[in-house]
């Protein structure tokens, strides 16, 4: 029987394969040879499908250093993702998708703005041969933020996104999106907490969450927006900025903050609808905000847009995209638990100047190939222990303590990691410091 070669790989008897697989890392290129290289731009009817044009073909999420400019002039060189795209005509087959990411390679040395985006989009018109252009930049943006009572500055990361758009009639337009992350204290909940406090003696704490709102504005023409004016746009509708660097009197200036500035999610697009419409730089504007709920086990949304006409609609959905913490990939459980800092409630129950003050608590997330119990942070046994009083503070028989303490890790099948009689925060300067408790 005749022995059978193979196409790529030596046959059994050493019999050499048919295709040589061997890489010239030698061979050089000249003008001469790439002229006989085919281009499918010169393939005719080369098209399957419909005969029909398509809005939006190119390269998504390429990434490279761009330079951005800060106020006061600083260049911050970041990361960028990069997606550009054009319309393509019905019966073309192809954009050479390299001259997309050429074009970039070729303003690297650039500082990026708006201005640099506006002449990339009519390039692509003019190489490709495309009616409309699309460039969309992404990257995250750091600025330097200062703790509320401390002095301590650290580095608060927020992602942004620039869009540039070319229509076929030559218009251009400027997009900026903003993530801007901060906390949201239900005001229902307030209120059924200090109920409990003042009619039966119960300390509560009233749900709080980790909370995104993500601002899409459409710049007026040739008027300019900062990255920093848009942020302090959403700090001052919003004011309970998530922290970055903080001591324990920041801490529980942030519970005052939470105690002052309640809001549920309507709330929440009201007060940037406001803020954003006063400024006449913005042409049109949505805001989309998610209250990642530790009350329940979905969020609370809401989406909002200035109303102009042929303008932003309040069609926003991607509230997936609003979670403020990666989430587990597909077939992973995804638990969501309320952890209330103990630290943070020990503050705010010795604070004896007045204020209602909100303790810090968010969902917890746990990642398991099956869904398992976490034990929540053992806020019981160092918050429970003292009830707010508008005149001082209280403390509750050891035995209530104590009960208190077992019946929070009975919930989660679990024991405390802690004795809680020797739980009771210590008072050091007028503040309880959580290193000061003793673990078992």
């Amino acid at each position: 029987m005749k022995k059978k070669s193979m196409y790529l790989h030596e046959a059994p008897g050493g019999l050499a394969p048919q295709m040589n697989r061997s890489f010239d890392a030698h061979f050089k290129s000249d003008s001469a040879y790439r002229a006989t290289l085919p281009d499918m731009m010169d393939a005719v009817n080369a098209a399957e499908g419909a005969h029909v044009p398509i809005q939006q073909v190119g390269c998504a999420n390429f990434r490279l250093p761009l330079k951005f400019r800060a106020r006061g002039g600083k260049i911050h060189i970041l990361e960028t993702s990069v997606t550009g795209t054009v319309s393509l005509e019905a019966g073309l087959k192809g954009i050479n998708m390299g001259r997309i990411m050429r074009s970039f390679y070729e303003h690297a040395d650039e500082v990026f703005s708006f201005e640099v985006l506006r002449r990339l989009p009519a390039k692509y018109q003019r190489q490709i041969g495309a009616f409309e252009a699309r460039i969309n930049l992404s990257f995250s943006f750091p600025m330097l933020q200062r703790s509320l009572r401390s002095g301590l500055t650290g580095w608060q990361y927020y992602r942004v996104a620039f869009e540039a758009t070319l229509d076929r009639a030559g218009k251009f337009r400027r997009i900026v999106e903003f993530d801007f992350v901060y906390s949201s204290t239900c005001p229902c909940s307030a209120e059924l907490s200090e109920h409990a406090r003042s009619t039966r003696g119960a300390y509560a704490t009233p749900h709080a969450q980790r909370s995104k709102a993500r601002v899409r504005v459409v710049l007026a023409d040739k008027r300019t927006l900062t990255i920093e004016d848009l942020q302090r746009h959403c700090a001052n509708a919003l004011k309970t900025e998530t922290q970055v660097m903080v001591k324990r009197e920041d801490e529980q200036a942030f519970a005052e903050l939470n105690g002052t500035y309640i809001k549920f999610v309507e709330d929440a697009a009201r007060l940037l609808h406001r803020e954003l419409a006063a400024d006449e730089r913005i042409f049109d504007f949505q805001a989309a905000c998610s209250h990642l709920e530790s009350l329940h086990s979905h969020d609370a949304v809401s989406v909002i847009c200035k109303g102009v006409k042929d303008g932003l609609r309040a069609d926003f959905s991607d509230f997936q995209s609003l979670v403020c913490r990666d989430v587990s990939p597909v077939g992973i459980g995804l638990q969501q638990s309320l952890g209330t800092c103990r630290s943070s409630a020990s503050y705010c129950a010795i604070a004896s100047h007045g204020p209602f003050i909100i303790p810090t608590s968010e969902p917890r997330q746990t990642r398991s190939p099956r869904i398992r119990r976490e034990p929540a942070d053992p806020c019981a046994t160092a918050s429970a222990c003292l009830a707010i009083t508008r005149a001082g503070r209280v403390m509750p028989p050891r035995e209530d303590f104590r009960a208190v303490s077992r019946a929070t890790f009975s919930c989660h099948n679990a024991a405390p990691p802690f004795d809680s009689e020797r739980e009771i925060p210590t008072l050091l300067d007028g503040q309880p410091n959580i290193l000061d408790h003793a673990p078992r």
